[in-house]
């Protein structure tokens, strides 16, 4: 899997979830779907990169962007292009089933193991020292699919201390 270059809408399941109205960045494009960080500068959303290293993103914050299908951008994407105003709004605390973990072993210990996103689209086990959960897997579902949870903000911050990577 790669960053995202359409829409990926996931299947969902329970309403323990948190959602707000945040402002894309201006210029970036996010696509219905994606995972989303937060500019520390702006409070704007962008599509997530490995962002533990990024000075400028909240390395603990990760949700999902979502939108109609009314809200297709001018090339007929379901996307949009932040100019400083357009909003999406951002699903934080999501149970998502059937998601591919890059590196999953495919066994049930798999379950309980923190996860995090290296980009708007890809789930991987291995955390860097420099990185932090996003998630974590509550099934496995299949052959190599999960159901995971994303952390809320919340939830992420009080992470920080208590998991040794």
């Amino acid at each position: 899997m790669a960053v995202l270059t359409t829409e990926r809408l996931y299947e969902t399941e329970g309403s323990n979830q948190n959602s707000s109205e945040r402002i894309i960045k201006s210029g970036v494009k996010v696509f219905n779907g994606s995972f989303v960080g937060v500019d520390k500068a702006t409070g704007h959303v962008e599509s997530w990169v490995n962002t533990a290293s990024s000075a400028t993103m909240d390395p603990v914050w990760l949700g999902r962007c979502n939108f109609q299908a009314k809200e297709l951008d001018s090339n007929g994407e379901n996307s949009l292009t932040g100019d400083g105003v357009i909003r999406c709004t951002v699903i934080e605390g999501e149970t998502l089933r059937n998601v591919s973990i890059a590196d999953g072993a495919d066994t049930d210990a798999d379950v309980g193991k923190y996860i995090h996103m290296s980009d708007d689209n890809v789930c991987e086990f291995a955390i860097a020292s420099n990185e932090d959960p996003t998630a974590v897997v509550v099934a496995r579902t299949g052959s190599a699919l999960y159901t995971i949870r994303l952390f809320t903000q919340i939830e992420a911050l009080a992470l920080i201390d208590d998991v040794a990577v």
